[in-house]
């Protein structure tokens, strides 16, 4: 069976930070494998998670850890993962 984790981190300037969310493929790859995208603020980050329809209460934890500046993750599905433009085929 194969699992699709989002690792979100924290790259912080002063005040203002970036997100820099990556999907590991966890088992076959099927074919695909996970890139990472980063986000200017939170805002973007919440808005690609809303239109992926990653749910809110899947997110709270993982990004109340990376506001606190730790590294954190959250399982998704293939669908949210392709949605947020995470995951690449190994044909192309």
């Amino acid at each position: 069976m194969t699992s699709y984790v989002l690792l979100l981190e924290r790259a912080s300037r002063g005040f203002d930070f970036k997100i820099i969310a990556t999907c590991a493929v966890v088992g076959p790859s099927m074919g695909y494998y996970g890139l990472s995208k980063t986000f200017d603020n939170e805002s973007q980050l919440n808005a690609a998670l809303s239109e992926a329809r990653v749910a809110d209460f899947e997110m709270n934890t993982a990004l109340t850890t990376v506001r606190s500046g730790f590294k954190s993750f959250a399982v998704i599905t293939y669908d949210q993962a392709q949605s947020m433009g995470l995951l690449k085929s190994e044909a192309q």
